[in-house]
């Protein structure tokens, strides 16, 4: 089999090459990823930094080459992943297991110390930022923002919860305002985020209708694309891959197309899972590329909301 080179070292990397290693250790394969350590993402949004997997341990352990270093394009002409200060890679097969972007919003003073896309968090880095901050902004436009805002209410933070539309949740949200501000946050639904204001750090966040309100930390929980970026512009892409690049696949989120309607994202990660299983499979015994996601019904919905509101228990 030619070598093989993974793109990310989220669920859908990780699982990948665990699932081709239970049966395959001799075809080479180079795993690619800017971090040093992996997080579940489930994890992140839990406030849960303890549970870390040290790549360059995990990466001997599986025979796999670790390269670490950010993408910043993939040369389908030239076979080649250019890389962030590090001389490009020659791939044979790439698995391209990327996760997701935040949608962008046009909000000033994203290039300030504090101010977070939720797909951009540093799980280290952030975690150092919330023990320095007291006064949180989120913008909540999925339950992922929710379950984050509840993390920082539960860390005792002074958090203000911002959102454009709640439609997607019981009662459009009703009651878990209710529970968030019995829990002493703010919350101000119907509005947008114009700017993070501060020098070199954020400050305040200004909102419309215009209001500005002391924040140390802006999460931004915009809704997400599958991460395509690395990709030439004017490609097609097909389920698990490009049209016209047979050894170039797509894994886990990147490999996506519905999560831009996504508002809950209870299965994700399992999908993820899933998924670079599914992969390795297909590169090992040849099992047909099939959607294999699993779908939040309303009971799943209804059931994360309940567990949401019993987990913010009112402090005295």
């Amino acid at each position: 089999m030619k070598n093989i080179t993974v793109i990310g070292a989220g669920a859908a990397g990780l699982s990948f090459i665990e699932a081709f290693r239970a049966k395959d250790t001799d075809t080479p394969v180079t795993l690619v990823e800017r971090y040093a350590c992996s997080f579940r993402r489930p994890d992140i949004s839990a406030l849960n930094f303890k549970n870390r997997l040290d790549l360059v341990q995990w990466a001997a352990q599986k025979k796999v080459t670790f390269c670490q270093a950010g993408v910043e394009r993939v040369s389908f002409a030239r076979r080649k992943i250019y890389l962030k200060e590090r001389e490009p890679l020659d791939y044979q097969i790439l698995v391209a297991a990327c996760g997701l972007n935040s949608r962008k919003l046009s909000v000033k003073g994203e290039h300030r110390q504090g101010f977070f896309y939720l797909s951009g968090i540093e799980p280290l880095s952030f975690r150092d930022e919330i023990k320095l901050s007291q006064e949180a902004a989120v913008y909540a436009a999925s339950f992922l923002g929710l379950r984050l805002a509840a993390a920082l209410v539960l860390a005792h933070k002074d958090v203000r919860i911002f959102s454009g539309d709640w439609g997607f949740l019981p009662d459009s949200g009703a009651s878990i305002a209710a529970r968030f501000q019995e829990n002493g946050a703010f919350f101000n639904p119907a509005c947008s985020i114009e700017e993070a204001i501060g020098e070199g750090t954020v400050k305040a966040v200004r909102v419309l209708p215009l209001k500005i309100y002391s924040a140390q930390m802006l999460l931004l929980d915009s809704g997400f694309v599958p991460n395509r970026d690395i990709f030439e512009a004017d490609v097609e892409f097909k389920p698990y891959g490009i049209v016209g690049q047979e050894d170039v696949y797509l894994a886990g989120d990147a490999n996506n197309t519905l999560v831009e309607n996504e508002r809950f994202f209870l299965y994700n990660y399992q999908n993820a899972v899933s998924g670079g299983c599914l992969l390795a499979e297909h590169f090992l015994d040849g099992r047909p590329l099939e959607a294999v996601d699993q779908v939040a019904s309303v009971e799943d919905k209804t059931k994360a909301v309940n567990e949401l509101l019993a987990g913010l228990t009112v402090s005295v």
